[in-house]
């Protein structure tokens, strides 16, 4: 019904500040059946208030329902990368220029892209931390300042003004420097208890920067000489292959010069450095 229109679904503003209030950032669909829930995330992570927009899918509403749980893609398995791609590769799409009319197209061509797609990246369900201590340095009065400073923001939020603002502002300063002192405390002493163990130090060290450990997994499907390749003794072989040969296929690489060695030493160049050719007279001279 609304195909050929699009309509905004963010009515409230999205950037505030203390002399004006204006919408900015929003969503358009020409889909009106399909949102289930839109709005404006309520949050200081930026100067711009985050939006959203859920949609109705048969597959994902009883996803959803459960609020222990979030919902995501891992784009990361190669596995399902090299699936995807032989997918695309081998799927007709002739079928959808058949038509002239450009929606219908584009509505063939996303029906089938979409199924592919989560054909090979499924959703999977991921239980949320509940602990109030996600941040091992957090304490319940670092927590109950955080409360205070989102009702300082909902308060601005809600009536804009110079005073609200500066109140706001110094809590979030405040509360920032008492964070990252308790942090700064709390690898301190974890430091001081893993002197002596230096793995265990260099654990703290990778916890500090948010290190974390990487798990390489090899792929169980491999792509060469326009042919996939499934046994793990063919994979290993060409890797073995292909790593023992890059030398030389570099190597081959190098154009083939007339010129020599000694042709760079020739000729003195009395203001930068060079060399003369040493006799075999020389030589047995200085032996």
């Amino acid at each position: 019904m609304y195909s050929n229109m699009f309509f905004p679904l963010i009515t409230r503003p999205t950037r505030i500040t203390s002399g004006n209030a204006t919408l900015i950032d929003n969503i358009f669909t020409n889909d009106l059946d399909n949102c289930s829930s839109c709005g404006v995330f309520l949050t200081d992570i930026s100067d711009h208030l985050p939006i959203f927009c859920l949609p109705i899918t048969q597959d994902q509403t009883n996803i959803f329902d459960d609020s222990t749980y979030v919902v995501s893609r891992d784009m990361h398995n190669y596995d399902g990368v090299l699936k995807f791609r032989d997918k695309l590769r081998n799927t007709n799409w002739t079928d959808t220029c058949i038509s002239n009319d450009p929606i219908n197209t584009y509505n063939s061509f996303i029906n089938k892209f979409t199924k592919m797609f989560d054909s090979c990246f499924p959703l999977s369900k991921h239980k949320i931390r509940t602990s109030k201590f996600s941040k091992p340095w957090m304490s319940y009065g670092l927590l109950t300042s955080i409360k205070t400073k989102n009702k300082l923001y909902w308060k601005f939020w809600k009536k804009p003004s110079h005073v609200n603002k500066k109140m706001y502002i110094d809590l979030e300063n405040k509360l920032n420097h008492s964070i990252r002192i308790a942090k700064r405390l709390y690898f301190e002493t974890k430091l001081k208890s893993a002197t002596s163990d230096i793995k265990r130090t260099w654990q703290i060290l990778n916890e500090v920067i948010n290190r974390k450990k990487c798990k390489s997994k090899l792929p169980s499907v491999s792509y060469s000489n326009n042919r996939d390749i499934s046994d793990p003794f063919e994979i290993a072989n060409r890797f073995c292959d292909y790593l023992t040969n890059i030398g030389p296929n570099l190597a081959k690489q190098i154009p083939i010069s007339s010129s020599f060695a000694g042709s760079y030493l020739r000729g003195n160049f009395p203001n930068s450095l060079f060399f003369h050719y040493v006799s075999e007279l020389e030589i047995i001279e200085i032996v």
